[in-house]
């Protein structure tokens, strides 16, 4: 019995002792970490003044341009192109000579149709004359009734081959004015697809040859996309977009040189 509590003072002893150990080397490491925290530098916190002023907020969108007006050039009659007038790219006016076809066979064409007007003007002539003579001559019974009606249908049928006639120099004459290709309106001349010497075809069908493109420059559609919530903010304000910027740079707004502007920009 007096060894088992000889045992247990000495462990309370020991850990007393344990205690007051770690108790001091907590002690003693206190000043060391008051130290360290002592050469901490105070952190630099950047400030600035509140101020008011108004901002006007801007977006910026991707889009692209695109001409309210764009015509293919095709010709209404066929031939050979004698030449092509205008070079790609150049802005045109309503009017003005693209393409040149080979006017010689139109010409042929037109005389020929001339040649048969004044044919069927002689033989109108001839039938007014016929039939005034059988009306004279049917008054005085010198002639039946049927040889002043057949005197009055050929007079009628000369006069119908006449304005047949007359209808074919028009014809003529319009194909032959065909033979210059205009601009139908004003704009920039997209690729040229032909070039002088080929052989193309005309008509108002299908089958004709297209000859280049045509798009108008005033005015010019700008189109973006916008997403919902920034259109429901601006609907109702009367708000629009002003400047037209491309790469960084403000994009000239005069119609003629937007995209003479862009094509001088992909070419270099």
């Amino acid at each position: 019995m007096k060894k088992r509590m000889t045992a247990v003072a000495v462990a309370v002893v020991i850990a007393i002792s344990g205690g007051l150990l770690y108790t001091a080397k907590n002690i003693s490491d206190q000043p060391k970490q008051q130290a360290s925290s002592a050469q901490m530098p105070i952190p630099q916190v950047p400030v600035a003044e509140v101020i008011t002023q108004e901002l006007n907020p801007t977006a910026e969108y991707t889009g692209y341009l695109s001409a309210p007006q764009s015509v293919e050039i095709k010709s209404r009659v066929g031939g050979v192109i004698n030449s092509v007038s205008v070079p790609e790219g150049s802005y045109v006016r309503k009017g003005q000579v693209l393409f040149k076809i080979d006017p010689a066979p139109f010409q042929v064409a037109l005389k020929t149709a001339q040649a048969r007007l004044k044919a069927a003007e002689v033989q109108y002539s001839q039938a007014v004359l016929d039939f005034n003579r059988a009306n004279k001559l049917v008054e005085s019974g010198a002639v039946s009734n049927k040889v002043y009606d057949d005197a009055l249908a050929t007079k009628n049928n000369r006069q119908a081959q006449v304005q047949e006639a007359q209808a074919a120099v028009s014809a003529a004459k319009l194909d032959l004015s065909y033979t210059n290709i205009t601009a139908p309106i004003s704009g920039r001349i997209d690729r040229v697809l032909v070039t002088s010497g080929n052989l193309i075809a005309g008509g108002n069908t299908g089958n004709a040859t297209a000859l280049t493109t045509i798009v108008s420059v005033n005015p010019l559609y700008v189109y973006f996309d916008l997403d919902e919530k920034t259109f429901l903010n601006l609907k109702g304000q009367n708000k629009g977009y002003t400047d037209l910027m491309v790469d960084g740079a403000p994009l000239p707004h005069q119609p003629d040189t937007i995209i003479r502007w862009l094509i001088d920009r992909l070419r270099s």
